[in-house]
C-alpha cells in the first residue's frame, strides 16, 4: 500500500473561510501528518464506533448521534478527500445555526469518578450547552473557552476545547448537546463538531491523537513513599467493614490547596481506595495567604483543629522563618502526620522558576528536619511537560498559577502514591499516640475493686466510682461502645478540675470575613488568663475608604461591653479575656488587594470554644462498626496530668479505649 503526503494549498480553505468570516491568511497551508494518516484509514473503510475506549479514554464520534435533528449537511460538509482526512471518522456533525438543534449520544463509562469532557470542533464557533442524563447544564460560549490546539485543515481550523467535568458512575449514560445563540460570533452561520473525548485521566488533546499521559512516579524512590505517614496509613489500612475507623484530614495553606478540585479529587481517591475508613476532609486554606500571613491564622485554624493528617502547601516564609515556624508548631502542639509537596510549575517566568527551585530545596531540608512526607511534585511536573510535549499553561486556569481540573488531577496524582503502608516506617508514633484497649488489663489505669469490669466489649462501670490514669500529653479521646438502652454519663476531670477549668483548653475560632474579602478580618485572637466560651463582635465605624483608619467597639455575648479600639493600636478587652495585636487587623488589605473602598462601617465576629467536654455520654443507637472518637480534653502545651472519669451511676458506661496524645513523647527516627 502506498501513501502520498500532500501539502494542501491555502486556496482549499477560501470557500469555508469566506462563509464564516475568517481570513484565510490566518490559517496554515499544512495538514498534519497524523490527520492524513488517520483519515487515510477512514477513507478505505475504517469505522469508528460511538464509544471507543483507549486506556481510560471514551471517544465519541459527533456524527454518530443516537438521536438528533441536525441534518449533518450544509456549507461545512466535507467536500474533498483532504477535508475528510482531517476529521475523526472521516466526517463531522454540522449544519447552519438554528434554534432547538440537539444531538444525543449513548456513552458507556468504564469506571466511576470525575470525568473531563473535551470537544473537537470548528474553531470556537457555535455556542452550545451539554449535560449527562438529567444533570446540570453547562453552557459553552467563546468567553469561557480556550483552544487547546489548532490544526489547520481544508475546511477551516479544528480545535479541541475543554468543556468541564461531570461526576459519573460506571455504566451507560446519555450525553446531550443543544445549540445556543452565539453571543460572541453573531455573524457566524455554521457550526461543526468532529468528536468528543471523555476521560478520568490526563487526556492530551492534540489533533486526532488519543494520548493519555500518566503521572511520572519514577522520580521518587518507591521505598520512601508513605514512610513518614505511619499513623495515617495505620488508620486507613486498619479500617474494615466491622471496624470503620475515623480519620480527620485538614487541608491548609493558600490558594493552590484551597482549590475545590484538589479537595474533591483527593476525597474521591481515599474513599475509593479505603472504602471502610470514615474519612473527613476539611479545607480551611486561605487564598493569597503566604506564610508571612498564614502563620498568624494557624493559631485559630490549624493547631486547635488537631487533625490526624495535615496536607499542607504554602508559598513564602523561607527567609523570614514563618514557614518553618508552622511545621515546628505542628510537631510541638499536635500528633498529626504531615504531607506537603514542592511547588508545581507555574507560568510567572524564569526568575520565579529559580525562586521555586530554591524553595523546593528549602522544603526538602525542612522535611528531613521535622520528619514529614514530601512529594516531589515539581520534578515530576517538569518531566510530565517534557514527556507529553504540553505547555505549562495547559494545567492552569488563569494561565499563571492556579490549577484547572486537569492540573488538580495531575497534582493529586502525585500525592496519592504517598498514601502507602511502608514497612520501613518507624512505629515510634505509637509512643506519641497511645491507644489503651480497655477490653484487656491496662496497668496504668486504676479504680476501686468491683467498680469497673473488663469485658469483651470494653471496660464497664459498676456504680459511680472513678477510673484514673496518670499521663503526660495534651489531648484525650474516649471511644465508647454503642448502647441500645439508656446511655451513661461521665464527668471528665483533669487534675481534679473539669476541662472548662483549664485556661489552656480554650481557643478562638477564625473570625468572619473582612468586608468584600475572602480572608478573616482578624488574623489572630490571643486569649487572656481566664477565658470562657463566648461569642465576640467587633463593630467598626469611621472606616476610611482605604481601611487605614477606623474605630471599633467589642461586645461579648457573656459580659457585654468590652471596650473600644482604633487602627494601629493593640487591643485588650476590659475583662482581659481577649487581646488583638494591631497587625492582626489588616483592614487596609481589602483595598490593597481588591482595589475596592471599604464601607464606612461593618461588623465581624468570632467564637471562643472549649476544646473538650466537662460531661461525656457514650454513643447511643450507633452501629457497632462505627468507631466514634470524642475529644474530652485538649490544650496547647504538653504537661503531666491525671485523668478521672466519674460515672453518674444511673446507667453502666462501656469504654472501648482511651487515646492519649503526647506530641513530645519521642521523635521519630526520620527526624
Amino acid at each position: 500500500m502506498k501513501f502520498t503526503l500532500q501539502i494542501i494549498p491555502a486556496t482549499y480553505t477560501e470557500d469555508f473561510c469566506h462563509m464564516s468570516n475568517i481570513p484565510a491568511a490566518t490559517l496554515s497551508p499544512k495538514t498534519s501528518v497524523t490527520s492524513l494518516l488517520a483519515a487515510s484509514l477512514a477513507i478505505i473503510g475504517t469505522w469508528i464506533p460511538t464509544s471507543l475506549r483507549a486506556g481510560d479514554l471514551v471517544w465519541i464520534e459527533a456524527e454518530q448521534a443516537r438521536s438528533t435533528n441536525i441534518q449533518n449537511a450544509g456549507p461545512a460538509a466535507p467536500k474533498s478527500p483532504e477535508q475528510t482526512a482531517a476529521l475523526s471518522g472521516g466526517n463531522w456533525l454540522t449544519g447552519k445555526v438554528a434554534p432547538d438543534l440537539f444531538a444525543e449520544y449513548d456513552v458507556t463509562v468504564p469506571e466511576s469518578g470525575r470525568h473531563s469532557l473535551y470537544a473537537r470542533r470548528f474553531w470556537l464557533h457555535g455556542a452550545f450547552r451539554w449535560r449527562f442524563d438529567n444533570g446540570p447544564w453547562l453552557n459553552q460560549d467563546q468567553p469561557i473557552q480556550t483552544a487547546l490546539d489548532n490544526v489547520a485543515c481544508p475546511g477551516g481550523p479544528l480545535t479541541w476545547v475543554d468543556l468541564g467535568y461531570a461526576d459519573l458512575a460506571a455504566g451507560p449514560h446519555v450525553l446531550r448537546i443543544e445549540l445556543l445563540a452565539d453571543s460572541a460570533y453573531k455573524f457566524n452561520k455554521v457550526f461543526a463538531f468532529d468528536c468528543f473525548a471523555l476521560s478520568n485521566q490526563n487526556f492530551q488533546p492534540k489533533g486526532l491523537e488519543r494520548t493519555i499521559a500518566t503521572p511520572v512516579a519514577a522520580l521518587e524512590d518507591p521505598k520512601e513513599l508513605g514512610r513518614r505517614l505511619p499513623r495515617t496509613m495505620s488508620l486507613l489500612g486498619s479500617a474494615t467493614p466491622a471496624h470503620r475507623t475515623p480519620i480527620n484530614i485538614l487541608l491548609y495553606g493558600q490558594s493552590i490547596i484551597a482549590s475545590s478540585f484538589v479537595t474533591s479529587d483527593l476525597r474521591q481517591y481515599l474513599q475509593k481506595t479505603y472504602p471502610d475508613a470514615r474519612v473527613t476532609i476539611t479545607n480551611t486554606a486561605i487564598g493569597g495567604y503566604t506564610a508571612e500571613h498564614l502563620h498568624r491564622t494557624a493559631w485559630q485554624d490549624l493547631y486547635p483543629a488537631y487533625p490526624d493528617l495535615v496536607v499542607f502547601h504554602d508559598y513564602g516564609g523561607e527567609k523570614t522563618g514563618e514557614l518553618e515556624e508552622m511545621f515546628r508548631n505542628i510537631r510541638r502542639y499536635t500528633t498529626a502526620d504531615i504531607l506537603t509537596w514542592t511547588h508545581h510549575v507555574d507560568n510567572f517566568g524564569s526568575g520565579v522558576d529559580r525562586d521555586r527551585e530554591a524553595s523546593a530545596d528549602f522544603n526538602r531540608a525542612l522535611a528531613k528536619k521535622y520528619g514529614y512526607e514530601i512529594a516531589e511534585v515539581r520534578e515530576q511536573w517538569k518531566e510530565h511537560l517534557k514527556l507529553t510535549r504540553t505547555d505549562r499553561t495547559d494545567y492552569l486556569v488563569d494561565k499563571l498559577i492556579h490549577l484547572n481540573p486537569k492540573g488538580a488531577r495531575l497534582l493529586v496524582g502525585y500525592l496519592t502514591p504517598h498514601f502507602k503502608a511502608n514497612p520501613l516506617a518507624s512505629d515510634d508514633w505509637k509512643q506519641r499516640v497511645r491507644t489503651l484497649d480497655l477490653g484487656q488489663p491496662q496497668p496504668d489505669i486504676t479504680y476501686a475493686p468491683g467498680s469497673w469490669k473488663i469485658t469483651p466489649a470494653g471496660l464497664v462501670s459498676n456504680g459511680d466510682q472513678p477510673l484514673r490514669i496518670a499521663f503526660t500529653g495534651n489531648r484525650v479521646e474516649l471511644v465508647g461502645a454503642p448502647v441500645t438502652g439508656p446511655a451513661g454519663d461521665v464527668r471528665v476531670l483533669i487534675d481534679g478540675k473539669p476541662a472548662s477549668g483549664h485556661p489552656g483548653a480554650y481557643a478562638a475560632e477564625r473570625s468572619t470575613l473582612a468586608p468584600g474579602a475572602w480572608w478573616p478580618a482578624v488574623s489572630r485572637v490571643v486569649l487572656g488568663p481566664d477565658p470562657i466560651t463566648d461569642t465576640c463582635t467587633l463593630s467598626f465605624t469611621n472606616v476610611s475608604p482605604d481601611g487605614a483608619k477606623y474605630d471599633f467597639t467589642m461586645k461579648s455575648l457573656h459580659s457585654g461591653d468590652e471596650g473600644r479600639g482604633t487602627a494601629g493600636q493593640d487591643f485588650v478587652s476590659r475583662s482581659n479575656r481577649i487581646r488583638i495585636a494591631a497587625d492582626d487587623l489588616d483592614i487596609a488589605g481589602v483595598k490593597r488587594v481588591t482595589k475596592k473602598d471599604l464601607p464606612p462601617s461593618f461588623e465581624t465576629s468570632f467564637n471562643v470554644r472549649l476544646l473538650g467536654l466537662d460531661q461525656w455520654r457514650q454513643p447511643a443507637n450507633a452501629r457497632p462498626e462505627i468507631i466514634i472518637r470524642d475529644t474530652v480534653f485538649q490544650e496547647l502545651e504538653t504537661r503531666p496530668h491525671v485523668l478521672e472519669l466519674v460515672p453518674d451511676g444511673k446507667a453502666p458506661v462501656t469504654l472501648r479505649s482511651i487515646i492519649l496524645h503526647n506530641p513530645l513523647a519521642k521523635e521519630t527516627s526520620a527526624h
